[in-house]
């Protein structure tokens, strides 16, 4: 089986701001236990940190909608320019890829870990101010009103989420009525090009979704749901270089 490439998350972001400046679409999904478990399921045999083993609590899905979600990202995963994985060592990295590559439509373009993200003012959040600065951007998923102030403070028009700050998307319907908002902000507003998106394991379809329409679309997870902690630390930084 062929190695997947491995690349550095900033890299990723810096991709992304150069697919911006172009105007073309690009796409990041993140890959944790629970996006394992439903690629696995009902069998075991990725077996990281045992997955399958109870759902996180707002993430509650029937066989019938995890069938459906896995076949979503089966097509998503082959399209997206990165794929990011939660886990810090390459060899396992590698590892989930190829196993999760065997359940796709197609070969997985690049790789990275998106851990260091998890505490953005550390990695990250200087390639995102690039990315977002001057942009308008659309915040889906948790705590989206919260962080989405802060890609205001970052330099981003933010478009305001106007769903709860903890959604409870458990059915494809639940999901499909997000989908037809994220498409009925971007048919109105076409300068919106960047969607930033914390939403469990619905991430993935819809950044797959969207980067169809010619978004740049990034499944940022825990991460971007951090920026309003790790923004003072930024700012602080970069007064200090600045000085």
């Amino acid at each position: 089986m062929r190695r997947v490439p491995v690349v550095h998350f900033t890299d990723v972001l810096k991709g992304a701001a150069a697919a911006a400046s172009r105007r073309l679409p690009f796409s990041l999904i993140r890959l944790g236990d629970t996006e394992i478990a439903v690629l696995e399921h009902p069998e075991t045999d990725i077996d990281v940190n045992e997955p399958h083993v109870g759902w996180p609590p707002g993430w509650q899905m029937n066989d019938q909608t995890i069938a459906e979600l896995a076949r979503r990202y089966a097509s998503a995963l082959p399209e997206a320019d990165a794929v990011g994985m939660i886990w810090s060592d390459w060899e396992t990295t590698g590892r989930i890829a190829r196993a999760v590559e065997s359940r796709t439509d197609g070969s997985i373009r690049a790789v990275c870990s998106t851990l260091g993200f998890r505490r953005p003012a550390d990695e990250g959040i200087d390639e995102l101010h690039l990315l977002i600065h001057g942009r308008r951007v659309l915040c889906i998923g948790s705590q989206a009103c919260k962080w989405g102030r802060a890609i205001q403070l970052l330099g981003g028009r933010s478009c305001p989420w106007p769903y709860s700050d903890d959604p409870r998307v458990e059915t494809i319907q639940d999901y499909e009525h997000v989908v037809a908002w994220a498409l009925a902000i971007r048919r109105r507003d076409p300068t919106v090009g960047i969607a930033l998106i914390a939403l469990g394991p619905w991430a993935g379809p819809l950044c797959h979704e969207l980067q169809r329409t010619g978004l740049i679309a990034l499944d940022l997870g825990a991460g971007v749901t951090s920026l309003p902690e790790a923004l003072p630390i930024w700012l602080h930084r970069l007064l200090e270089r600045i000085a």
